[in-house]
């Protein structure tokens, strides 16, 4: 298992700027680790999140007490290697050590919908109840864990309430009956199945739903681009309310909850602006599946950033080498292959100027110009 991790962790590693015993410091394993979680299941990992813990919202306060989890592993391997920095195998083992949380609250839910259900959980079950404890369970997913009843009749009744009023309810349950269930559940099986085998569709949960969740991003950032204005990536504010009334997305959070979140351009303030981008990325629009992470639209600078990382596989790169790799690299607002512009190019090579030559992936300049290129 660790080896596999570290085959995954690999390129990234090699991406990111070493200590003098070529090790990798404290922020950067809080990043890599970060970028692993995201781009293996969608999870946004309390307290790995690249500006710390600052969720601009109100709700962040009563989140951070879970926060210490990473942290304090991290400070506990910290400990033992002193002051080398952490190398490629322990970070697998700080990855491999979150998964287990992770999979260890999964485990405890499963516990508390078995127990609702009056199931054994020392013996196997038909298919039919397994895919009832396993619609439970994801209910209680789907609702941040807030989810229990103290009888079978009380059970149903909820989830017959949650299934009204949850928008995206049947695609949610057609998601589980392709991706979860007729991929796990085969014939072989004799129509029963152990804890064992229901606690791994439940983990499969938890690692495959950010691909459900991305198609709810998408109709987001489409419905967005829809009604942008000139400036791009802008929606005005009564623009922004106005589709609320029509649409699939309510759009009703005041201009003071914007503002916090930061995605409120006040540039013009008699035509305040939504910031298309910063609110797609709000925690407002995160489930929180877990007590330790939270899935979230995508960051599209980010997976823009993982593959100039894999192209170029080192901690820098020339410009010129940059600036082809980013010509034939297509973004959802961007088309490609393109030429880059004079100035464009020309800011890249100052980046290199002040770096012996060479632009470091992850310093504040080149990620300045990735704004500028997109």
């Amino acid at each position: 298992r660790l080896t596999k991790l570290e085959d995954r962790l690999r390129l990234t590693y090699k991406s990111l700027p070493k200590n003098a015993a070529g090790n990798l410091g404290h922020q950067a394993v809080r990043y890599i680790l970060h970028r692993f979680f995201v781009q293996e299941h969608g999870w946004f990992i309390r307290g790995l999140e690249p500006n710390g813990n600052n969720w601009t919202s109100d709700a962040a306060k009563a989140l951070t007490e879970k926060e210490w989890v990473p942290d304090h592993l991290q400070k506990l391997l910290e400990q033992r290697v002193g002051e080398r920095g952490t190398n490629l195998h322990e970070l697998a083992v700080l990855a491999a050590a979150l998964g287990d949380l992770v999979q260890k609250e999964a485990v405890g839910r499963l516990k508390a919908a078995y127990e609702v259900h009056g199931l054994p959980m020392d013996e196997a079950i038909p298919e039919d109840e397994v895919q009832s404890v396993v619609i439970t369970y994801f209910v209680s997913f789907l609702l941040s864990g807030n989810f229990s009843a103290s009888s079978l009749s009380e059970l149903s009744k909820k989830k017959l309430i949650f299934a009204k009023k949850y928008t995206g309810w049947d695609e949610a349950k057609q998601w589980l009956a392709s991706d979860i269930f007729k991929s796990r559940l085969s014939p072989d099986q004799k129509g029963v199945m152990n804890f064992e085998g229901v606690t791994g569709l439940v983990s499969t949960i938890g690692e495959k739903y950010y691909a459900l969740n991305d198609l709810e991003c998408r109709s987001l950032k489409t419905t967005l681009r829809g009604i942008e204005g000139k400036k791009a990536g802008r929606v005005r504010l009564s623009s922004f309310y106005k589709a609320g009334l029509y649409s699939h997305w309510r759009f009703n959070e005041k201009a003071e909850y914007l503002r916090a979140l930061g995605a409120l351009d006040e540039s013009d303030p008699k035509a305040p602006r939504v910031i298309v981008p910063n609110y797609i990325m709000a925690r407002t629009n995160c489930l929180e599946a877990s007590s330790l992470y939270a899935i979230c639209c995508q960051n599209e600078c980010e997976d823009l950033l993982g593959h100039i990382e894999k192209q170029i596989g080192e901690e820098a790169a020339y410009p010129e080498r940059i600036a082809a790799l980013v010509a034939a690299l297509p973004s959802d607002t961007v088309a490609a292959p393109r030429n880059l512009s004079a100035g464009l190019v020309q800011r890249l090579r100052e980046v290199a100027l002040v770096n012996h030559g060479r632009v470091p992936l992850h310093g504040r300049l080149f990620a300045q110009w990735m704004h500028h290129a997109y």
